[in-house]
């Protein structure tokens, strides 16, 4: 008998002597094996599976909430990520289930809510205010500053818009003063930076668009400042943008909970993130 046929000879009465000094209300939850055991799962070989699972992904709310209805069998939970405007429903989550068979559904930003949280916050050039306004003009309505006459402000034609941000020039005026004393002197200077256009640029736009898809649709406001640099810099700025998000993740919660408050068995929801 050779040294390995020894060496596992010993590791078979070790084993044994393992699985013997397991508590007897755990004989049936652990054992002791070889570190190079590998487990085969044989579900692949049979004709039908072992049990049912699935992971159904879908950026349609609409969609999300039929496929529950096809495939619960128990009351389920749901639950909504708001800020990242998704939402996971277990079907197999009571009864100590394996939590492995899912609906899963994540809005997407359409085009004009991406083209807008591209811009927004960034330092533009006036071209790319410009090609922006220009893209997008469905979307937008220009007011002028507002007034104690008109609180709203004055709505600016886009064309007016376009061409006042093109033209946007910076005039850069230095002063200097000096005097001259018997014991001393005293010598200052100041520069006074304007922003100059043939027509002034508005304050404030409006940009109305769907931000998901599912969601009502929803107008941002938003402040242009000009930078006085060497060359004019533009940024666009969404008013209020934390307190907006905030209103777009109830709606999205709101509804979830609509679209599968009828399902049967019960689905409850549940603000936050789950993984089994």
């Amino acid at each position: 008998m050779d040294a390995s046929a020894i060496k596992q000879l010993q590791e078979s009465q070790s084993i044994e002597n393992a699985n013997k000094e397991i508590p007897g209300d755990l004989n049936h939850q652990l054992i002791a094996l070889p570190e190079d055991f590998k487990l085969h799962n044989l579900e692949g070989y049979h004709a039908v599976r072992f049990r049912f699972r699935g992971a159904f992904s879908t950026t349609s709310i609409d969609a999300f909430a039929g496929y529950a209805r096809e495939v619960i069998t128990q009351q389920s939970p749901c639950f909504i990520d708001a800020k990242a405007m998704n939402a996971k429903l277990i079907f197999n989550f009571t009864d100590k289930g394996h939590c492995d068979n899912t609906g899963f559904v994540a809005l997407e930003k359409t085009a004009a809510y991406v083209a807008l949280l591209k811009i927004a916050g960034a330092r533009s050039t006036q071209k790319e205010i410009a090609e922006f306004i220009e893209d997008w003009r469905n979307c937008l309505v220009a007011r002028s500053e507002p007034t104690a006459e008109n609180p709203a402000g004055e709505i600016i034609p886009i064309v007016r818009v376009i061409g006042a941000i093109r033209k946007i020039s910076i005039e850069a005026i230095a002063k200097s003063e000096s005097e001259v004393r018997n014991f001393g002197a005293t010598q200052a200077s100041m520069e006074s930076i304007d922003v100059k256009s043939a027509d002034m640029p508005p304050a404030f736009l409006s940009f109305t668009c769907e931000p998901y898809s599912g969601l009502p649709i929803r107008t941002f406001d938003l402040r242009l400042s000009v930078i006085t640099d060497r060359a004019p810099a533009l940024i666009l700025r969404i008013v209020r943008e934390e307190q907006v998000s905030e209103e777009m993740a109830k709606e999205f919660k709101a509804i979830i909970e609509t679209k599968v408050s009828d399902i049967t068995p019960e689905i409850n929801t549940f603000i936050g993130k789950f993984s089994a």
